[in-house]
């Protein structure tokens, strides 16, 4: 229920000021929306926060649970200050974290009212890598040198350190 009293020496101007007829618009301009994608590397988290800050929000991760809060208190508007028209928006999201996530590198980031949290996912969930296409001559080659690489590491290991003793001797 709302009471409207009025204290206005023109009865026909008060109407004009009160904003009934936008509410259903400004209602909707506070409305919260989210939005999911994956790519090759990471999870991506956005949310529309209307009116809140960087200082309301706080995120926090226990238990492979991401929890993000906000909370938000607006004081009555400056023409309508004989009244107590506070209002106070909770925000609560719970994002359940699977294996294949890295917990360890969380980013977030909050700009003019777009909350962003990147999740990567771990190296070896990661479901797209690019793959070299060679003629038959180079495939060969290519084989040749990674099956060779270790054996060639450990050789020049060992000329290393024998060059190591022959000059301390």
């Amino acid at each position: 229920m709302k009471t409207i009293i009025c204290t206005n020496a023109i009865p026909w101007f008060s109407p004009l000021f009160e904003f009934s007829l936008l509410e259903p618009i400004l209602e909707y301009s506070r409305q919260q929306t989210e939005s999911i994608s994956e790519t090759p590397f990471a999870y991506n988290y956005s949310y529309t926060l209307p009116g809140f800050r960087k200082k309301d929000l706080a995120i926090s991760l226990q238990n492979n649970v991401l929890t993000i809060e906000g909370t938000n208190k607006n004081k009555g508007s400056w023409w309508n200050s004989n009244t107590d028209n506070s209002i106070e928006k909770h925000f609560v999201k719970n994002i359940r974290l699977s294996s294949d996530m890295n917990l360890d590198n969380i980013n977030a980031s909050f700009q003019k009212g777009v909350l962003k949290v990147e999740i990567p996912k771990k190296e070896e969930y990661v479901s797209y890598r690019e793959i070299p296409v060679f003629d038959d001559s180079s495939n060969a080659k290519a084989l040749e040198e990674k099956n060779n690489k270790p054996k060639n590491i450990i050789n020049e290991i060992k000329l290393r350190i024998n060059n190591l003793f022959k000059n301390t001797a």
